[in-house]
């Protein structure tokens, strides 16, 4: 399905600057649709003119921006009305926006109309960490493709989808339920046999994981920078280290996931380790507790004492600084050259496809009534390797990213929710069935089993340095995201002697 941006979008700014019949001619010789062409060309267009605008403050995208400070409903309706050809000739007073829950990167909300179809705004978050022009055009490829969501038109910080309709996010007992995780894998495998064309080509000449990972390690690092002295006084001990008397005893601290093979030798379930979990002394000294078969808690929730600080814009409070300050990012660094080593060379290294990259829960939704899944929020998308999609869908059925008390909520994941080895073979068979447009040998299966396995341990890294840098742009009050690193990354490290 092709899909082009609506009214006075795009095609607008392109005339007022005698652009439009370049645009047609250059739709005609790739012969690809007006709409991809227009926001393509456009992003040039803001990208080269950057530095001229920023010396005259010259409006990007018609002045349409989202600003944080200001009353949402407002704005979102203003920006609906300039870019939505059905939201035009309605009246403010009759768009009805509610604001959507469970976005970690992204603000989003719904508008619906009195007439024509809702639809969905999306305000940037990560700002810094994500290349918007690149995923832009990106998104409106997988738009014609009937991939991703009807596009619309796009802001200065923002982008404006379809808005499905009848369909719900998954929760995390969905995950497990073999109908919709089978589902899942047949769309995934789907999304992996796209051909990429020249022009997104051009966008994605290679697989950017590695050049993610080394970015966001350099970034990450280098955010200690912006601590107040005052609160680099006193740091806590390594989360990474042998507990000190004065903490829970537990035998380890690194488990293996409670599976039905292992059931037995990890009886503990969520609500047994969040009991425990109450009684975790508060600034005790140990930022973690990891009871057998269960996830790691981290006490000192940075939400319970970020206090306003006397250093300007300095979003983090002084758990989550004591956090920060317990990471070792150089053997981060070397856990991350060695894994990447580690498969280098192999047939895992080579299976590049366009992948999601970031198929937590809440970027599944499911029919509310018959079946199907659609993916949404494809900003982390790009040219990867197949395994590590699957590895990082695997871990995200552990949770830690949605709103909630308890293991899988709030910045904790649930690793006793990660796929057994039944579920994982379920799910291949799934995917390769779809990926292959034929039955899948046992043999093939436990092939892309063993390559995802290579994944998982990279993809603990991954999402925690993401979380570590957002959590100096974001803070931690309302998500707790450097507890959610620094579990990330002790999933990272466990069993290695790096």
């Amino acid at each position: 399905r092709l899909c082009s941006a609506e009214g006075g979008d795009l095609s607008a700014s392109m005339r007022a600057n005698g652009r439009q019949s370049l645009a047609m001619a250059t739709a005609t010789v790739f012969g690809i649709s007006l709409g991809y062409i227009f926001a393509q060309y456009f992003g040039k267009e803001v990208k080269n003119s950057g530095k001229e605008e920023e010396k005259s403050n010259g409006p990007r995208y018609g002045g349409l921006r989202f600003f944080k400070a200001d009353e949402d409903a407002e704005q979102v309706k203003r920006i609906v009305k300039f870019l939505v050809s059905h939201a035009k000739n309605a009246r403010k007073e009759s768009l009805d926006v509610r604001k959507i829950d469970g976005g970690r990167t992204n603000r989003l909300y719904r508008v619906g109309f009195p007439e024509g179809s809702p639809v969905l705004v999306r305000v940037f978050g990560a700002e810094g960490m994500i290349d918007r022009m690149k995923e832009n055009q990106t998104y409106i490829w997988l738009a014609s493709e009937g991939i991703a969501p009807k596009y619309y038109g796009r802001y200065e910080n923002g982008r404006i989808e379809q808005f499905f309709d009848g369909y719900v996010a998954l929760t995390l007992d969905d995950m497990r339920d073999p109908k919709i995780f089978c589902a899942v894998a047949e769309e995934l495998g789907r999304i992996h046999k796209l051909k990429l064309p020249p022009a997104i080509q051009t966008l994605h000449p290679e697989v950017g994981l590695w050049d993610q990972l080394n970015t966001w390690l350099q970034h990450a690092k280098s955010q200690r920078k912006k601590i107040p002295p005052s609160l680099l006084s006193s740091p806590l001990p390594s989360p990474f280290a042998t507990p000190t008397p004065s903490g829970p005893s537990t035998p380890s601290r690194h488990r293996t996931p409670t599976t039905p093979e292992n059931s037995e030798k990890n009886p503990q379930n969520s609500e047994e380790i969040l009991e425990k979990s109450k009684n975790i002394p508060e600034n005790s000294g140990n930022l973690s507790l990891l009871v057998p078969g269960n996830p790691l808690v981290v006490s000192g929730n940075c939400s319970g004492d970020d206090e306003k600080r006397n250093s300007g814009t300095f979003v983090l409070g002084r758990e989550s600084v004591r956090q920060y300050c317990s990471i070792d990012f150089n053997r981060c660094a070397l856990a991350i050259k060695n894994l990447k080593k580690s498969i280098e060379g192999s047939k895992a290294a080579e299976m590049a496809v366009f992948c999601h990259n970031d198929l937590l829960c809440g970027n599944i939704l499911k029919k509310i009534q018959g079946k199907g899944v659609r993916f949404v929020d494809f900003e982390y998308g790009g040219l990867g390797l197949r395994g590590f999609d699957i590895a990082n869908h695997f871990n995200e059925w552990a949770g830690g990213t949605l709103e909630g008390k308890g293991p899988g909520y709030n910045g904790i994941p649930d690793y006793t929710r990660f796929p057994s080895d039944r579920e994982q073979r379920m799910f291949c068979g799934s995917y390769l069935r779809e990926a292959l447009s034929r039955s899948p040998t046992q043999k093939e299966i436990d092939s892309l089993i063993q390559e995802v396995k290579t994944f998982v341990k990279i993809n603990h890294f991954y999402w925690a340095l993401w979380a570590v840098n957002s959590s100096f742009d974001e803070g931690c009050e309302e998500f707790d995201y450097m507890q959610y690193a620094v579990i990330r990354i002790m999933r990272g490290l466990e069993d290695q002697a790096w």
